[in-house]
């Protein structure tokens, strides 16, 4: 079974991911953790949930000081290439070791465009495998039609920020 958590911006998508996870103690993926900087975000890391590592993930353009090659962005968020290659070697193990379900925060344009989680996504559902995908609520239609997430059960997150 696929699911996708939608809701707006600090919702709360990847606090149910990290929740649900550590509820159930199954299955593995890559959420994306906030890096604040008093109110601002200036960045996320990239947290492997059963292992609790976690790595500089994205950094904002105003902090990003060359320390990384880039591999993409999203927004104003510059993505580490060598981190994000670790993080595709980490779910294409869990895809070949049958670990679910696989939690993956966030997908959006990005995937839809080709990028990022694209070709996991498609492994995934061609696999039909049990995974949790976190997305913004409005894109959570185009996503399923493109991805033919089907059947998916779609949860709807609509509380506040649990940074």
């Amino acid at each position: 079974m696929l699911h996708l958590v939608i809701g707006e911006i600090n919702a709360g998508k990847t606090w149910y991911l990290q929740n649900h996870y550590q509820s159930h103690h199954s299955g593995d993926g890559v959420i994306a953790l906030k890096v604040m900087e008093g109110p601002e975000i200036i960045g996320f890391n990239a947290h492997f949930l059963a292992s609790g590592i976690t790595q500089t993930f994205m950094k904002h353009e105003l902090k990003y000081m060359d320390e990384f090659e880039q591999i993409g962005r999203i927004g104003p968020y510059i993505f580490d290439q060598a981190v994000f290659n670790n993080i595709l070697e980490y779910l294409h193990a869990l895809i070949e070791n049958n670990v679910t379900p696989i939690y993956i925060d966030e997908i959006g344009r990005y995937e839809l465009n080709g990028h990022g989680y694209h070709d996991i996504i498609k492994t995934i559902v061609r696999h039909k495998l049990e995974a949790y995908f976190t997305c913004h609520q409005n894109l959570a239609n185009e996503i399923i039609d493109y991805f033919n997430l089907e059947p998916v059960d779609i949860i709807n997150v609509k509380g506040t920020n649990h940074v």
